[in-house]
C-alpha cells in the first residue's frame, strides 16, 4: 500500500510510519455535483443531494453556487481523512505507524463539512485559507491556514457594501490586483516598538541607521507595490526576524548578508504563508514583553 498504517521505511521491516490521503479511495463525488447543478432548481435541492453522501470522494474545493431566486450558497468539499489520534494539525502528517493511534479511521462524514447558504453578511469569500473553526472536530484544513487574504477581501467587501456600493467587474480585478497586505499593515506599529526598545544596546552609527528605517517604516500603509522601499524594509525585516527565531544573528550578520545583495544575488524571501499565525502571535506577545515563552522552541531549534 501506498498509504496506510504500519508502511516499512526499511527493508528490513523493522521501523513504520502511518500516512493517509483521502484521495487514494475509490470514487468520485464531483460528478455527481455537476449532475445536480443542472437538475436542481436551487440551492437547497443541492444541499439536500449532499446530505445524501457519505463522504466527499474526489478533489477538494470550495464549491460556490447561486440560484435565480438570489440564493447563494458555499460547501467546503474536501476528502480529509479522520485519525484515532485527535490532536490537531496531524492530518498532513507522516506519523509513528507502530503505535493505533495514529491510524487512520477514513474520511471524515461529510454532514461534518461546512455548507452554508445566505449569509447575515450577504457575500462569501474564499481565498485558499482556512474556512474551519479552531474547535472543530475533525482535522480538516490545517494546511489552509492562509488567511490574511481573505481577510482583506473581506475588508474591501464589508467596505463597499456599507457605502451602498454596486461591484462590477472592475471592482473585481481591482481586488484581484490589491497589494495590501493586512498582516503587515496590523503589525508594523508593533514591529516600530520592538525596534525602539532595543535602540539602547546599539552603537550611535546602529541607531543612525535602525532610525532611518523606523521613519520609512512610519509611513508604510501595508501596501506592498513593487516600487514601495517601506514594504521592502519590512519585508527584510519580517525575514530577518523569522531567521532569529532558528539561528543565532548578530548585527554584522545581518549587515554581512545584506551587502550581498544585488541584481544578480537577491535574498530569497521565502515563503512562509502557513507559518504566519505563529508569525503573528510571536510579534503581538514580544510587543507586550512576553517572549520568553519562545525561548525554549528557538533554543531546540537552533540546537537542532
Amino acid at each position: 500500500e501506498l498509504f496506510g498504517h504500519k508502511i516499512p521505511i526499511k527493508s528490513d521491516a523493522s521501523e513504520y510510519f502511518s500516512f493517509s490521503w483521502g484521495g487514494n479511495y475509490l470514487g468520485e463525488s464531483y460528478l455527481g455535483i455537476l449532475e445536480k447543478f443542472s437538475s436542481c432548481k436551487d440551492i437547497l435541492c443541492l444541499k439536500e443531494y449532499v446530505k445524501t453522501l457519505k463522504e466527499w470522494r474526489s478533489m477538494p474545493a470550495n464549491i460556490l453556487s447561486a440560484d435565480s431566486s438570489g440564493n447563494i450558497g458555499y460547501f467546503l468539499a474536501s476528502p480529509s481523512m479522520a485519525l484515532n489520534n485527535s490532536s490537531p494539525y496531524l492530518s498532513s502528517s507522516m506519523l509513528d505507524g507502530s503505535i493505533s493511534d495514529n491510524d487512520a479511521l477514513g474520511i471524515v462524514p461529510i454532514q461534518t463539512l461546512p455548507f452554508s447558504i445566505n449569509p447575515s453578511k450577504g457575500f462569501f469569500a474564499a481565498a485558499n485559507n482556512r474556512v474551519m473553526p479552531e474547535n472543530s472536530k475533525y482535522d480538516v484544513g490545517t494546511s489552509g491556514t492562509i488567511t490574511p487574504r481573505a481577510t482583506r477581501i473581506n475588508e474591501i467587501l464589508r467596505a463597499g457594501i456599507d457605502n451602498g456600493r454596486k461591484f462590477t467587474n472592475q471592482d473585481m480585478i481591482d481586488i484581484q490586483n490589491d497589494v495590501v497586505d493586512v498582516v503587515a499593515r496590523d503589525l508594523t506599529p508593533k514591529i516600530i516598538q520592538i525596534c525602539k526598545s532595543g535602540l539602547t544596546e546599539l552603537s550611535r552609527d546602529e541607531v543612525d541607521s535602525v532610525e532611518f528605517m523606523l521613519d520609512l517604516l512610519e509611513a508604510f500603509d501595508g501596501k506592498m507595490s513593487p516600487d514601495s522601499i517601506s514594504a521592502s524594509v519590512y519585508n527584510l525585516w519580517n525575514y530577518f526576524f523569522l531567521n532569529s527565531l532558528f539561528i543565532d544573528l548578530t548585527f554584522d550578520h545581518l549587515k554581512s548578508e545584506l551587502s550581498q545583495i544585488n541584481d544578480q544575488n537577491r535574498i530569497n524571501l521565502v515563503d512562509r504563508s502557513n507559518f504566519i499565525d505563529f508569525y503573528q502571535k510571536v510579534v503581538n506577545d514580544v510587543a507586550l514583553n512576553k517572549e520568553g515563552k519562545y525561548e525554549a522552541i528557538c533554543r531546540e531549534s537552533k540546537q537542532a
